[in-house]
C-alpha cells in the first residue's frame, strides 16, 4: 500500500491469490485539515475542538481510522492551544492546528446621559479576564468609533467624557484577557455585546 498525504494520492494494491489478478484502489490525497472551533468560550470546563479532515473528493476522514488528535496543555483556561494530527492507516503525516479559549463576553448594564459624556456600566466578567473594551460611535457602523478601556476586571464603570451635547451614541463592549505567545504579551479577546444607544443631554 502506498499512503496518501496531502501532497501526494496514494494506492491499494490487492492481489487474487487463485487467478493473480492485481487491483489497484486509489486513495485520495488529503485536502483540508480544519478544527470545529477555532475560538471556544470559556467556561471552566477543558475545550478540545474536533478536526475536520477531507479528502480531495470530499469524503471525510476518520477518527481513529484515519487519524488521531492530541491537544497540548491543559486546554481549559483563556489561551492560545495547538492540536497535532497524526495521520495513520491508509494515510500519512501530521499536520498542527491553533485554537484560542477566549473570555466570556461583557454586556452593557447601563448608560447614565450626561451633558457632554455617559457613564457606562459594563457586566463584570472578573474571572479570566484582565479588563474591558468599550467602543463608542456616533455611527450605528462603528465607521468613526473610538475605545476606551477599563484595566481592571473587578472595575465596571467608565465615563466617557469630551462627547457633543444632544448627540445620539451607540456603544458596545468586550472583555479581553492578557496572554504570553512566545515570550509575547498579546490580548485575546471575547466577541462584542450588542450595541446599546444612547443621547446626550
Amino acid at each position: 500500500m502506498k499512503q496518501a498525504s496531502r501532497t501526494e494520492a496514494g494506492s491499494l494494491t490487492e492481489y487474487c491469490a487463485g487467478c493473480g489478478d492485481e487491483k489497484v484502489t486509489p486513495i485520495a490525497k488529503i485536502a483540508s485539515i480544519k478544527l470545529s472551533n477555532t475560538n471556544c468560550v470559556y467556561s471552566g470546563n477543558v475545550k478540545h475542538p474536533k478536526a475536520v479532515v477531507t479528502d480531495e473528493n470530499g469524503k471525510a476522514l476518520k477518527k481513529g481510522t484515519d487519524f488521531e488528535i492530541e491537544y497540548n496543555g491543559t486546554c481549559q483556561n483563556v489561551g492560545k492551544y495547538s492540536a497535532t494530527i497524526t495521520f495513520i492507516g491508509k494515510y500519512k503525516g501530521t499536520a498542527k492546528r491553533y485554537f484560542n479559549i477566549i473570555p466570556k463576553a461583557s454586556a452593557i448594564k447601563t448608560v447614565k446621559e450626561y451633558t457632554n459624556k455617559l457613564a457606562v456600566t459594563v457586566k463584570q466578567r472578573a474571572k479570566q479576564t484582565s479588563g474591558y473594551q468599550i467602543k463608542i460611535a456616533a455611527k450605528k457602523s462603528f465607521a468613526d468609533a473610538k475605545n476606551f478601556y477599563i484595566k481592571d476586571p473587578v472595575e465596571t464603570k467608565k465615563v466617557i467624557t469630551g462627547l457633543k451635547s444632544d448627540t445620539t451614541y451607540y456603544v458596545k463592549v468586550r472583555t479581553y484577557t492578557k496572554i504570553t505567545v512566545s515570550g509575547k504579551e498579546k490580548k485575546l479577546y471575547s466577541a462584542w455585546s450588542d450595541a446599546v444607544e444612547c443621547t446626550t443631554k
